[in-house]
This record gives C-alpha cells, sequence and structure tokens, in this order.
C-alpha cells in the first residue's frame, strides 16, 4: 500500500476520455434522427465543462489534502469526506443538468422521443461518472457516485424544481 501510480490513472483518464468522445460522437446521429440536433452541442459543451470542472476540483482538493496534510492513512474520515462531497457535487450537478435539458426538449415531443432523451440522458450521467471517478477512483467513491449520478438523475427528472433550485444556473 502505498502512493499512488500515477502512470495508471493516466491510462485510464486517456481511456476514459476516449469513451466519453465516442460517446458523444455516438449519440449525434442519434439526437438528430430525434428531431434535437442542438442537444449535441450541449451535451458536446457540457462534457467539456465537466472535464474542466473535475480538472479544477481536483486540482482544488490535492491543494487542501496538502496544506491540511490529509490522508487516507492518517486522515481517513476527512479525507473521504471531502473527496466523496466534491466529486459527488460535481456528478448531481451534472445530472441536474442532464435531467434539465432531457425536460427542455422533451417538451412537446411525443412520448417516445421523450423516453428516448431521457434514457439518453441517464447513459451521459453513466459516463459521467466514469469521468469523474477517473481522478477520484478509490472504490468507496466510485460505489457512493454511481449512486449519487444515477439515483440523483431520475430524482431531478421527476423532480426537476428541486434541479433548476440548486443547479439551474448551470443550464442556461
Amino acid at each position: 500500500m502505498g502512493k499512488t501510480d500515477w502512470r495508471e490513472v493516466g491510462t485510464l483518464i486517456i481511456i476514459v476520455l476516449g469513451i466519453n468522445v465516442a460517446f458523444v460522437l455516438l449519440a449525434a446521429p442519434v439526437y438528430g434522427l430525434l428531431g434535437v440536433p442542438k442537444m449535441i452541442g450541449h451535451l458536446a459543451l457540457g462534457f467539456v465543462g465537466l472535464w474542466a470542472g473535475v480538472l479544477g476540483v481536483f486540482a482544488f482538493s490535492q491543494l487542501i489534502e496538502r496544506f491540511f496534510r490529509l490522508n487516507f492513512y492518517g486522515h481517513a474520515i476527512r479525507y473521504v469526506v471531502l473527496n466523496e462531497f466534491l466529486s459527488g457535487s460535481l456528478l448531481l450537478g451534472w445530472s441536474a443538468c442532464m435531467a434539465l435539458r432531457a425536460h427542455e426538449f422533451a417538451a412537446g415531443a411525443t412520448i417516445g422521443i421523450a423516453i428516448a432523451l431521457f434514457i439518453l440522458g441517464f447513459l451521459a450521467c453513466y459516463i459521467a461518472h466514469a469521468v469523474v471517478t477517473a481522478f477520484f477512483h478509490g472504490h468507496i467513491y466510485v460505489l457512493m457516485n454511481i449512486v449519487v449520478s444515477l439515483a440523483g438523475y431520475w430524482v431531478f427528472v421527476f423532480w426537476p424544481a428541486a434541479a433548476r433550485a440548486l443547479f439551474g444556473w448551470l443550464v442556461r
């Protein structure tokens, strides 16, 4: 047990970036077929923002850990709570944004198109989970964040007022 192998983390980040790009490229024709091509731009821009947010939050996390000398072995609870709060907040914000975008484009659409949009949003939340856990890759973060991301998405799908109140400022 010891330090993080940054080569493994770097490889994981490259793989997740490839999966992320592949998802956007595969989702683009689907959104086109559904008649909502504007969603492609929102999705791509959203993922760029997510990557920027993850990089910024991860750097902030590293700064806090170094400043307060937090590590898993000396201050396990504080270390885990800090990183889960930061990574979970990113995923909750992403889930809210995806739910709000799905509602925006599903308004006035047929039930089949609306269901497809909500399913694509769910898949985008799964990909966002992979992005965040590439940086926050402990087992506890992976397990807790999958619940935060996917359950949060469905909560915001069925309760868009909460999504708008908490994270509406991200969706313009």
